[in-house]
């Protein structure tokens, strides 16, 4: 199963990067392409959350896990629709933004309650990364 979510990762990130270059370039197959990415993409979100339901991590953990990648999905569903140029794009990006910014605050929160050092760091890393993207997507808009 982790092979296939790996495999299904990769092959979702090539023809989203691909279809998004098409796109840009205005080359023929751009909405098809971007769309079989995106649709991976959001498929290989969904089954991560899956596999976060069955983890051992604490509660905290899980629901900031879930709740990041949920907040993703619209993200990438935005994107999509932004791209396609169809209705409600703009709600579904803003909503998407405050799901990620909700995201790194729950990270945020998840880090300082961590004991371990090293997992501590990762998660503060993880709540920075998360506020970058946050100020690119709303700089993008």
């Amino acid at each position: 199963m982790t092979n296939t979510i790996k495999i299904n990762a990769v092959v979702a990130t090539v023809l989203f990067l691909v279809g998004s270059f098409f796109k840009v370039s205005h080359w023929p197959g751009a909405d098809v392409i971007l769309v079989a990415g995106i649709a991976g993409l959001v498929i290989f979100l969904v089954l991560l959350i899956v596999s976060f339901r069955g983890s051992s991590a604490g509660g905290m953990e899980q629901f900031t896990r879930i709740f990041a990648a949920a907040a993703l999905i619209v993200v990438l569903l935005a994107f999509l629709f932004k791209t396609l140029h169809l209705a409600g794009a703009q709600k579904l990006l803003w909503v998407g933004d405050v799901g990620i910014f909700l995201s790194f605050v729950f990270f945020l929160i998840d880090g300082f309650l961590e004991k371990d050092p090293v997992k501590w760091s990762l998660k503060f890393l993880a709540a920075i990364f998360i506020l970058i993207m946050v100020i690119l997507i709303m700089w993008m808009i």
